[in-house]
């Protein structure tokens, strides 16, 4: 084999390295910590089920993405609201039938009935890192969370 054609095989490698280093980085990654927290006891309560991190970019240890954090939230709606909203629909729900007490707006990322008859909506909101993280820390908090760093939501 020649040196040129070594070469440009060695090129070769080194670029198709490269393209799967970043093929397998672009897919991003996606975690999540499930919360089994009690149930919220009055309709002006909420409770953290679910705290979500998704996306990012990170090769060779340099972060080129930042990843997005999320949390659901669920709480309870009145019955009549159930049919008035649907998975993706922006909380709140516009409608008279879904006023609710709970501070939080974000996506409706969930509906349904417990088994003692109360509705329930989970709704799904981008939240920051330092959010993320006292709220892991605290897991089964209560919605709104005391932490500071989750003060703006």
């Amino acid at each position: 084999m020649s040196r040129e054609a070594s070469t440009v095989g060695a090129v070769a490698l080194i670029a198709l390295v490269v393209v799967a280093v970043l093929a397998i980085g672009l897919g991003g990654v996606r975690s999540s910590i499930e919360v089994r927290p009690a149930l919220p006891e009055t309709e002006a309560d909420a409770a953290v089920v679910e705290l979500i991190e998704s996306g990012g970019l990170s090769v060779l240890g340099l972060r080129l993405r930042s990843p997005t954090y999320r949390v659901r939230v669920r709480l309870f709606a009145p019955e009549a609201c159930l049919a008035r909203i649907d998975g993706g629909l922006l909380w709140p729900a516009a409608h008279e039938d879904c006023r609710s007490d709970v501070p939080i707006d974000g996506v409706v990322a969930g509906e349904g009935r417990l088994a003692t008859g109360e509705t329930i909506v989970v709704v799904e909101r981008e939240i920051s890192r330092a959010c993320y993280e006292a709220l892991t820390a605290s897991l089964g908090a209560s919605w709104p969370v005391p932490a500071e760093a989750c003060a703006a939501y």
